[in-house]
């Protein structure tokens, strides 16, 4: 971009003449300039783009070899650089604690949301796991504080604030969570008054957005298919006859990330995202849901599809239990008694609001329990031919743990952390992101009015999408 080829020299050789010098400097004398001009460096008069950055990368690569003052230095005018650095200063603020409570002074919420509270909340969070830290000090010196600021908080709530007070709300009840602390009891209540602010401020503020079904063509074409095998698996799962003339299955379970977050991801820091499960895949998995679901119901709700429906179900069934060798008989009783509970769901509209939740109730129950089951059973299948499984012992969330490597290969990764994010947590960090629908249904946390014909419908594509995964993979199986 240089207007003449002489300038260009000029630069040339300056930069060669700097690389020069650069090459002949030792660490020992980066070490020693940095604890003597610390004050220098950051606060010089003549601006230096970038200074800091550099300097901090410095600070941290020759982290034992800075002195105490230069850190007391940068905790009275730089703490928050440090905080954000903390992973790689832990060791530092554990060798002299006083810097790390001088941080906190006061303990306020206004001072920690200075330093940015969900970066502080995580710190918290991440001291904790070490038992013997002498960061816990200044932890438990802090929390009740933060307790009664968040709480008074929480009282000034308004249909107008509510969006915001419900973020700082939510990521200190995760803190509390993750440390143990009994004062997570106290948010009980104030979380639910939040809860009905925020359905108010939607209903007076949001923007509604229409998505059409289109359930009838759906259904439509779904009829038109001849071989009740494909009719069964269309349901929840999509097919392509490769080049060598194999078939290949794909659940739409299985949509895919942006590769960029968009600007709502970035904005959107109220919602419980993280780098996988950012807003944009939720968005998509939501779309997905609604469309799978909408179709089952339409198939559900019509007489003759719906017995057309329980027989195919059975049929798989029959050879699933075949091929995992744990009887038909058993099997057969599960879905005749899940036909019991899904007739009862779609006549819950005859009855009072209380039936109507009650009667769905006991039909999302019954499924959840259903995929626990099958999934049992498929974890046996697949793990117990490498390993002994005591299947007493097993879990739902270790079936959908998308860090074993027996269910990854069969399910795929992607698969199991979808179906993960519905049926239970998933999530990068300690897996809190999803709608954990089967233990909010099993200790009753589940918002009753979100217990529905549409909560059935959707479960029921869930045990759907399991049932035609196992399908799929036992038709070609040698």
């Amino acid at each position: 971009m240089l207007a003449t080829d002489e300038f260009k020299k000029i630069i040339k050789d300056l930069s060669i003449e700097a690389s020069t010098v650069v090459q002949k400097i030792n660490n020992g004398e980066v070490i020693k300039f940095i604890n003597t001009n610390i004050n220098e460096i950051f606060e010089s008069e003549v601006e230096v783009i970038g200074i800091e950055e550099v300097t901090l990368n410095y600070i941290e690569k020759y982290k034992n070899g800075i002195s105490e003052e230069a850190y007391k230095w940068l905790v009275f005018h730089y703490d928050y650089l440090l905080l954000d650095r903390f992973e790689s200063f832990e060791t530092i603020f554990e060798k002299y604690p006083y810097l790390f409570g001088q941080i906190f002074k006061t303990g306020h919420y206004e001072e920690v949301r200075s330093l940015r509270e969900e970066t502080v909340f995580d710190i918290f969070s991440r001291v904790y796991r070490k038992e013997k830290s002498p960061l816990r000090k200044t932890v438990d010196r802090v929390v009740p504080i933060l307790v009664e600021d968040i709480l008074q908080l929480c009282s000034k709530a308004t249909k107008d604030n509510v969006f915001f007070v419900e973020r700082t709300v939510k990521r200190f009840v995760k803190c509390l969570n993750d440390i143990k602390s009994p004062y997570v009891n106290q948010f009980n209540e104030p979380l639910k008054i939040i809860e009905s602010l925020l359905d108010e401020s939607v209903k007076e503020n949001g923007h509604h957005t229409k998505l059409k079904i289109p359930t009838d063509e759906i259904v439509d074409l779904w009829k038109k298919q001849k071989e009740w095998e494909k009719r069964f698996i269309s349901l929840s799962h999509d097919w392509l006859v490769q080049d060598d003339g194999k078939i290949m299955f794909k659940s739409r379970l299985e949509v895919d990330a942006n590769g960029k977050k968009r600007f709502f991801d970035e904005i959107c820091s109220n919602s419980n995202c993280d780098d996988y499960y950012t807003r944009s895949l939720q968005d998509k998995l939501s779309i997905v849901s609604a469309i799978e679901t909408g179709t089952i119901l339409s198939i559900m709700q019509d007489a003759n599809m719906y017995s057309e429906l329980m027989g195919m179900l059975m049929s798989v069934m029959e050879l699933i239990s075949d091929r995992f060798n744990c009887g038909i008989e058993n099997f057969e009783k599960d879905i005749k008694i899940l036909d019991k509970h899904l007739q009862m769901s779609m006549q819950a509209n005859d009855y009072d609001a209380d039936t109507q939740i009650a009667l769905c109730y006991g039909a999302s129950m019954f499924i959840c329990a259903l995929i626990d089951k099958f999934m049992k059973s498929l974890y046996l299948y697949v793990v117990g031919v490498e390993k002994y499984i005591s299947i007493d012992k097993v879990t739902l969330g270790q079936t959908l743990n998308p860090n074993d490597t027996f269910m990854r290969a069969y399910l795929g990764e992607k698969h199991i952390r979808h179906l993960a994010y519905f049926l239970s947590k998933d999530g990068e960090r300690e897996r809190i992101i999803g709608y954990n629908y089967r233990n909010s249904l099993a200790h009753w946390t589940i918002n009753p009015d979100s217990v529905s014909i549409s909560l059935v419908g959707q479960l029921m594509w869930l045990f759907i999408d399991v049932v035609n995964t196992i399908f799929t993979k036992l038709l070609f199986e040698k």
